[in-house]
């Protein structure tokens, strides 16, 4: 997928495409009254539906590796080997304001 390689190279420390930096809206007949009617349509912008779909993607890949219910004894081992550990909790629901599928 060639958004997941582009950011995936973001990710790597190159720079965000320029044409990301701007949005494109499309408006998109919502196949309800007369179609030349403005009101009728929905903007949708095509480079967050991709993001979105890449999102998911990451989310399910995340999930695969990290396993909620093995963290406290993660905890665990780590105190007992005297041994740093670093956690990072993002709560996406809040960051992106909509309910995520487990």
């Amino acid at each position: 997928m060639w958004t997941h390689e582009i950011l995936e190279k973001i990710w790597n420390g190159e720079n965000i495409p320029e044409l990301w930096r701007t949005s494109i809206l499309v408006p998109l007949y919502r196949e309800k009254g007369d179609v030349l009617e403005y009101g009728n349509h929905r903007g949708i912008k095509p480079l967050e539906r991709l993001l979105k779909v890449e999102e998911k993607f990451l989310d399910q890949k995340i999930r695969e590796v990290v396993d909620m219910g093995n963290m406290q004894q993660l905890q665990e081992k780590h105190l007992e080997g005297n041994k740093n550990l670093y956690l990072a909790v993002v709560d996406l629901e809040k960051a992106y304001d909509r309910k995520l599928e487990p």
